[in-house]
């Protein structure tokens, strides 16, 4: 399976700009990738990602995802990328795993969520030397 990716660079007042991508089928935004909180002193990012349920498990994000991590890698310089995602978001974590992201450990309480209660959250994080593709 092989899905073209456009990519958009946001221009922002760091050194590395924060990378976007989305991508489009049957003329449907069906979702997006982005680094994001980019950390010029440590040459780091913040990995985000969202999916219509309609194209789940189709290995969309999968794929997106690593041509992300990709492109931050080996053309924007990156060392360091990490994630996080909902304790009990089983698909989220496979997404990260099958990109050989590692475990880092669980931020108790890590998201505040719109009724006022917290979720604990799963990190994750990718180094460029153990990036392989």
């Amino acid at each position: 399976m092989k899905i073209i990716l456009p990519f958009i660079i946001l221009a922002t007042n760091s050194k590395k700009p924060s990378i976007k991508l989305c991508f489009i089928k049957y003329t449907l935004t069906s979702g997006s990738v982005a680094i994001f909180k980019v950390n010029d002193d440590n040459d780091s990012g913040e990995l985000g990602y969202s999916l219509g349920s309609k194209w789940w498990g189709n290995g969309y994000m999968t794929e997106a995802v690593s041509a992300v991590i990709d492109y931050a890698f080996n053309k924007v310089g990156f060392n360091r990328i990490y994630a996080s995602c909902h304790e009990e978001n089983i698909a989220s974590k496979k997404v990260m795993e099958k990109l050989s992201m590692t475990y880092e450990g669980l931020l108790r309480d890590g998201q505040r969520n719109l009724d006022n209660t917290y979720s604990n959250l799963s990190l994750y994080t990718i180094l460029k030397r153990d990036y392989k593709k």
